[in-house]
């Protein structure tokens, strides 16, 4: 019993350094996107060169695209036990019997609510149409050719690349076509106009 009660002495504080290490990185972590968010929009800001009239035009499309988010995520909150739930059971099925059963599909369909959520997607995809009617042909090249990486267009020696701070024309990395929309799960070029940091700008704009 004393040796039990020792063991726990010295394994409890690494546990907790442990656990506090874990709270501390996912804080870290969430700083550093929050600076490479403000990066890309400060990026984007200086490459579209907006009008007065078009920053008016874009902020309440945006605000709303934030509202959406918000509501978003505050629902898969709100679901997520019935969710975890949902999954569990098709777990079993699938250990089981190698599939998930229709009823376990249709439970977990309800936990996830995708008729709600698939209203909000569609509300987000007219919100980036929208968008795009507000930018010139111009901009929106130069939307499509947008890297938000910080260092794009710099040099190791800290010099600019001449013409080179955007991806060509249609160019991701130098293949393929670049979508305004970006990758499922990457931020893409249109999802930095939809974010706060931009919406930030365009208000401080305003003052």
């Amino acid at each position: 019993m004393k040796l039990l009660f020792a063991l726990l002495l010295i394994t409890a504080p690494a546990a907790t350094f442990a656990a506090g290490r874990g709270d501390c990185q996912c804080g870290a972590d969430a700083a550093l996107e929050q600076v490479r968010h403000e990066i890309a929009a400060a990026r984007l800001d200086k490459l579209l060169s907006l009008s007065d009239e078009q920053a008016r035009a874009l902020a309440p499309l945006i605000r709303e695209a934030q509202q959406l988010k918000e509501q978003f995520r505050a629902e898969h909150d709100r679901r997520r036990p019935a969710i975890t739930r949902a999954l569990i059971q098709v777990r079993d099925d699938i250990r089981r019997d190698g599939v998930a059963s229709e009823s376990s599909a249709k439970v977990l369909r309800q936990a996830r609510g995708e008729l709600d959520t698939a209203k909000m997607r569609e509300r987000m995809r007219e919100l980036r149409e929208q968008v795009a009617t507000v930018l010139t042909s111009d901009q929106k090249q130069r939307l499509r050719q947008f890297d938000p990486r910080p260092l794009a267009g710099v040099s190791r020696d800290g010099a600019a690349l001449e013409g080179r701070g955007e991806r060509g024309p249609g160019q991701k990395n130098g293949r393929g076509r670049q979508r305004m929309g970006g990758k499922k799960g990457k931020r893409g070029p249109l999802m930095v106009v939809l974010s706060p940091e931009f919406l930030a700008l365009l208000e401080s704009r305003a003052r």
